[in-house]
């Protein structure tokens, strides 16, 4: 919390406004929703071969309250809201909200008949973990199988070595040209204000879809 002014917080977090759509396998939910709700949810999200796969994404929580935050606004008129550190999946791979030019190209799915019907044999021992939202959790580190102790109100991120650089190399080496995608362009960038924002941690595969309404663009995004 800031300390000259505490309705100001300093959070280093990735995060989107409340009314940002995330696309569940139960339906559209807003991230306010299911954050008062304290609602674990499972999600559809991409692998590094650009393949939809079902995760759980666990505590959609409030991150920061009264943070600044980007709109950016896509040629079909699709509306992103988050803070500037958060990625969303380009052309180019996910690329930081804030270093974000007109004429840069989001990936848009195009196809989503094809949706995996449950979590893999694969990725269900990462996502039965053990603990209170209230306190600890335990957690197995997704690159060593190591089980480790941490709380919710962190970033939920094993600390063992190799782990931070498995993350980046998911940011970097990400499919992003599939018979699955379209690309539509960016349109605008610009701070347009403070609220709250939110996220949750998706496990395996930090990343989600959300979906903007109006517009029915699926954007994918890291947690």
């Amino acid at each position: 919390m800031n300390k000259l002014n505490p309705s100001i917080s300093v959070i280093d977090a990735c995060c989107v406004t409340g009314n940002t759509k995330l696309w569940t396998v139960d339906g559209i939910k807003s991230f306010k929703e299911l954050a008062d709700n304290e609602e674990d949810v499972n999600v559809y999200c991409l692998d590094i071969d650009g393949k939809i796969k079902m995760s759980k994404m666990f505590h959609p929580r409030i991150t920061g309250y009264n943070i600044e935050f980007l709109r950016i606004i896509l040629d079909d008129g699709t509306e992103l809201n988050m803070t500037e550190n958060h990625m969303v999946l380009t052309k180019d791979g996910y690329v930081m909200a804030g270093d974000l030019n007109e004429g840069d190209e989001i990936v848009k799915m195009k196809d989503i008949s094809d949706l995996p019907a449950e979590i893999s044999e694969t990725d269900k021992r990462f996502t039965e973990y053990e603990g209170t939202k209230k306190g600890t959790v335990i957690k197995r580190c997704e690159v060593t199988g190591d089980e480790f102790e941490c709380v919710w109100e962190e970033r939920e991120l094993c600390t063992k070595t190799g782990y931070e650089s498995d993350l980046f190399n998911m940011k970097k080496d990400v499919m992003t040209s599939s018979e699955n995608y379209e690309y539509v362009k960016v349109k605008s960038v610009e701070f347009f204000g403070r609220e709250n924002v939110y996220n949750g941690t998706v496990a395996v595969y930090h990343n989600y879809f959300t979906v903007d309404e109006n517009t029915n663009t699926i954007i994918n995004q890291m947690d």
